[in-house]
């Protein structure tokens, strides 16, 4: 996944139905605010859903691609206030020069972007040029990667986080996370297999098939991708006790948390139990 992120990055970003802004080719003062009204109401709809699923402050930010403090302000809110036409007009103003800045420095921090701005005459907060942003869904360089799993095809991802949505249960994602997965499989032939390979190996875990480790080893050595046959060269050293685990429904749970109980109440004691005590101890407490 690592060896394929940057190649990755481009090609979906390249190719999203979700690119950056074009340049604005009319005045600041015909544009039309009815698409970013829209914007912020299917947010705002979107935020209330995942609150009322039960959906953390840092949660929704990731999903929504928004800043916190703005998540926390529309959950303490009923209905989506007014914003101020004149706040909307102190930033309009600036597109041009917004846009010609995203096209010379895709990795322009905001922070960068509001001091250039200070300097042509722009009298808004840091943190009013942030919320002027995402309420016109512009989404500037850094901050468009600062998702916590991408929820657009084209966004920034990291490699950790698509590989847990490779090992991820189908039914447990979403549609958006489900596109995801179609979209790095069909950019990489080494992806494409790689999901095969934790697909087959999930569902082996799953559902007690050990009988099919051995081939799905072979199947992995035989891959051509190097991490997935490490893993599977590894799985070797202890092949009996894996295929064991992945075929009995015993489990040595049972023991261990035995051993843990007793470990804790010998803790308890501060040393100064002897093997009587600690037995009876041992005995009487709830299981």
């Amino acid at each position: 996944m690592i060896r394929e992120y940057a190649k990755l990055n481009k090609l979906l970003f390249n190719n999203s139905v979700d690119q950056p802004i074009e340049p604005l080719t009319q005045k600041p003062e015909v544009v039309r605010t009815s698409e970013s009204n829209g914007v912020r109401k299917r947010r705002f709809a979107e935020l209330k859903i995942l609150q009322a699923e039960g959906h953390s402050i840092k949660g929704i930010a990731g999903r929504l691609g928004m800043h916190r403090q703005t998540v926390k302000k529309y959950m303490e809110m009923q209905a989506l206030s007014r914003r101020s036409h004149g706040e909307r007009k102190m930033l309009e103003q600036y597109f041009p020069y917004i846009n010609r800045r995203m096209e010379e420095a895709p990795a322009l921090y905001l922070k960068t972007l509001w001091n250039e701005l200070k300097q042509l005459g722009y009298q808004g907060a840091y943190t009013t040029l942030s919320e002027a942003l995402i309420y016109y869904d512009i989404r500037i360089g850094k901050k468009a990667s600062k998702s916590k799993f991408p929820q657009r095809t084209g966004s920034f991802f990291k490699p950790s986080q698509a590989a847990m949505l490779f090992i991820a249960a189908k039914d447990k994602l979403g549609r958006i996370q489900l596109k995801m997965i179609d979209d790095l499989r069909s950019k990489s032939d080494e992806l494409r297999k790689t999901y095969a390979l934790a697909e087959a190996f999930r569902q082996m875990m799953t559902n007690k098939l050990g009988d099919q480790l051995k081939h799905w080893i072979d199947r992995a050595r035989a891959s051509g991708i190097r991490e997935m046959a490490a893993f599977a060269t590894g799985l070797l050293t202890d092949y009996q006790a894996i295929r064991n685990a992945m075929s009995l429904h015993w489990s040595n749970g049972p023991v261990e948390g035995n051993v843990n109980k007793l470990k804790t109440i010998k803790r308890q004691m501060y040393g100064r139990a002897g093997f009587d005590l600690l037995k009876k101890r041992l005995v009487l407490a709830p299981s």
